[in-house]
């Protein structure tokens, strides 16, 4: 999303599958303050369990909180690895930078949006805000799959992917 807002030049198409960064653009609402906080919580609980130094115990409990209870442990050991490799990237992200209305209006290439069926409630209402900002197509719900869609469902979200980059 930083490249689209800082060299939209550069972008072709644009895949955003249960992006944060979007917090923003949600309706200033009870409901939606619930929602965007969900990111920075998940972050914080990241940061907290770190620093116990429990690597296992940060990892389960991030990758839980963001697909379904019992997900960790049904992650292959590859899996596992790439997520402990990448584990100390998220507490660095926070909730991302803010990304604003008039910059989605101004985004000229085609975006595909992608949900879990499961995902956290808060990545389908950023989208659903992002998506009041420009016509942008419904988002695809990959079944049976959570924050982790490219794991839980490869076989539907490889599709979505491929079959929106074909059209372009």
């Amino acid at each position: 999303m930083h490249v689209a807002k800082t060299h939209p030049e550069v972008i072709k198409t644009l895949i955003l599958a249960d992006s944060v960064g979007l917090e923003s653009m949600l309706p200033n609402t009870a409901e939606s303050q619930r929602l965007a906080q969900m990111t920075q919580d998940r972050i914080d609980t990241l940061r907290k369990n770190l620093a116990s130094g429990n690597m296992e115990l940060a990892a389960q409990v991030f990758v839980d909180s963001l697909n379904a209870p019992g997900a960790w442990a049904t992650r292959t050991p590859a899996q596992r690895e790439r997520l402990f490799d990448n584990l100390g990237t998220a507490t660095r992200m926070g909730v991302a930078p803010a990304t604003s209305c008039e910059q989605v209006a101004r985004f000229s290439f085609p975006i595909l949006i992608l949900h879990g069926e499961n995902s956290p409630k808060n990545f389908p209402a950023m989208s659903a805000a992002m998506r009041n900002c420009r016509p942008i197509a419904e988002p695809i719900v990959v079944p049976n799959a959570a924050h982790n869609m490219f794991i839980d469902n490869a076989p539907v979200f490889n599709a979505a992917v491929f079959g929106f980059l074909s059209h372009d």
